[in-house]
């Protein structure tokens, strides 16, 4: 019985998402099965969270089987409204076909699926066998959905002196209070399933979105046109990673949530921006929406689809003119100290938000940890060594079409956002001590190397057109 109920909520969030996805694509496009199984397993789950939340804010104890048949009639309801309506193919159509197989190819796409198979069975055992390692996963994310399964409500959680003043049973706290709560969440799914708090099996997701990363990764690299082979090249480049193995492997960090969410939304961005497609668009949305309420530093990786999303929608003039603005109120806001309203804080000497923290402005750290972590440690493989040149390669490729361009505009932000954390913030500890910089970089890397895969498929389409 516990084997079926802990099946029930790793398969069951999949499912809902799978129900009401199934509508956006017809089945005849390119990569849509790894694609929309890929993106319902996070939606899915996503999707439960917020479930828990309602169930909580009416007041109701959380409890496994009831909110099960919720989820289960929203899966039925998708099913059935997937019958009613059918998408047109919008010229999707799979072309793989087309292609010539020849016997090596056969075999090495039966052999990267091999491997592949084989390392996630390696995971899993991982995840089985080791109890909950992790320094955060033990101090934050666990206790917290350890405290809401044996209360079955999801108290609230304040800073130390808030829970000295106010001693109640009601209320807990934790270093790490402010935290969001969909990973603890997740946590707290798998334990009312059990019935019981297990330190290995609350982890199983981790491994279920690793794979759901992988499935979307392929299934948008075959619907940009990437023949079967290359795809699964490139999903094998991504999920052999050794830093995405470990936040795979030591489950129980928000990391690999946030850069599956992160990731898989920039590229649907992408996808949107290249063919306008309402349902890439809208899962672009729901899951840049959702990333604040996975980490804190969400809220940071959510903007950085604004500048791309302006220039796509602004007509020329309106975007020189947004510009020169934006430039004098800087100058403004540089000149004036700032932006001071209550505890939220904006000025040249410190960036200090409620809900992100407070950090000191000044232009510190250096390029070696980055040297190090990126081209000598053996964190990510070659993969710098493949993308570094791949970008600076392409730049002439980008600037000639205005879709890549843009694109180019979105990668650029998150770079934005990578110096500025250590370079120019009091958190350049977090590099040179090696402490966070591989985690903020692999919220980027999946969204990076798509975007890398599709220019190295541009180069080699466009001489044979000329």
């Amino acid at each position: 019985m516990i084997l079926f109920q802990l099946l029930t909520a790793l398969f069951l969030p999949w499912l809902l998402g799978v129900a009401w996805l199934r509508i956006g694509w017809p089945r005849t496009a390119r990569g849509a099965g790894p694609l929309v199984l890929g993106y319902a397993y996070l939606l899915g789950t996503l999707a439960t969270t917020f479930m828990m939340r309602l169930w909580d804010g009416i007041g109701l104890k959380q409890a496994f089987w009831p909110l099960a048949g919720l989820l289960l009639a929203l899966t039925l309801l998708g099913f059935w409204v997937s019958r009613t309506k059918t998408r047109k193919d919008d010229g999707y159509v799979d072309n793989s076909a087309v292609h010539s197989w020849n016997s090596w190819q056969t075999g090495l796409f039966a052999l990267l699926i091999a491997l592949l198979a084989i390392r996630f069975v390696n995971l899993g055992l991982e995840i089985l066998w080791r109890p909950l390692y992790p320094w955060d996963a033990w101090t934050t994310w666990a206790p917290r959905a350890q405290v809401w399964f044996a209360l079955k409500e999801l108290v609230p959680f304040v800073d130390s002196a808030t829970w000295l003043h106010h001693p109640s049973r009601d209320i807990y706290t934790l270093p790490a209070w402010s935290y969001p709560e969909t990973v603890s969440l997740i946590q707290l799914w798998i334990s009312l399933a059990l019935e019981q708090w297990d330190d290995s099996l609350i982890n199983l997701p981790w491994l279920f979105c690793a794979a759901a990363l992988g499935l979307a990764f392929y299934g948008q690299l075959r619907l940009w046109g990437l023949v079967p082979l290359a795809s699964l090249l490139g999903t094998y480049l991504l999920l052999s990673l050794p830093l995405l193995n470990i936040h795979t492997a030591l489950a129980g960090y928000a990391d690999l949530w946030l850069a599956a969410t992160y990731s898989l939304a920039g590229m649907a961005f992408l996808q949107w921006l290249r063919n306008g497609d309402p349902w890439q668009g809208g899962l672009a949305l729901l899951l840049a929406l959702a990333c604040p309420f996975i980490k804190r530093e969400g809220l940071i990786w959510m903007l950085t689809f604004l500048p791309p999303l302006l220039i796509a929608c602004l007509p020329c003039r309106t975007r020189l003119l947004a510009g020169a603005g934006g430039v004098a109120l800087l100058a403004i806001w540089y000149v004036s100290g700032g932006i001071r309203i209550g505890e939220f804080q904006l000025t040249p000497e410190v960036i200090q938000i409620p809900s992100l923290g407070h950090f000191e402005i000044s232009l510190q750290g250096g390029w070696e940890p980055f040297q190090q972590n990126l081209l000598v440690l053996d964190n990510w493989h070659l993969l710098w060594y493949l993308a570094i040149p791949a970008m600076a390669l392409s730049i002439p490729l980008m600037i000639a079409r205005r879709q890549r361009l843009i694109g180019l505009t979105f990668i650029g932000s998150g770079l934005v956002v990578i110096f500025g954390t250590f370079f120019l913030t009091d958190n350049a500890a977090w590099a040179e001590s090696y402490t966070s910089i591989n985690r903020i970089l692999l919220h980027w890397v999946p969204l990076l190397l798509f975007y890398v895969l599709v220019l190295l498929q541009a180069c080699m389409l466009e001489p044979r057109r000329d």
